[in-house]
């Protein structure tokens, strides 16, 4: 009797041993696969959080730059001010602050 069992549980064990070794295998070729589909995800995790980033560097700079004009428009006119004071007053305009003006205008010409 034993000798009818024999060669059927090791038939089985046979099997049982080919499909281990099938899933051992499939699992061993997919892992290059798995691991690469979790780097990228990590990345364009990375990609959105930098995107982010560049927004609101850009809003901010633009807002910058939206002061920066602000700020010159109003140098412009204490400028102005200055310049129309000195000529009430009758003091003698100094040419700095002519050329200043002229600097200024000429700068913002070339924005």
């Amino acid at each position: 009797m034993i000798t009818q069992i024999l060669p059927v549980f090791q038939t089985i064990l046979a099997f049982c041993n080919i499909v281990l070794i099938g899933y051992g295998l499939f699992r061993f070729l997919s892992k290059p696969h798995n691991n690469l589909e979790n780097r990228v995800n990590t990345l364009e995790v990375k990609v959105k959080e930098i995107d982010n980033s560049l927004k609101i560097g850009n809003d901010h700079f633009r807002d910058l730059d939206e002061k920066s004009e602000v700020f010159m428009e109003c140098m412009l006119a204490f400028i102005d001010f200055e310049i129309a004071y000195c000529q009430a007053t009758g003091y003698a305009q100094t040419e700095d602050i002519v050329k200043a003006k002229s600097a200024l205008r000429n700068y913002l010409k070339k924005r």
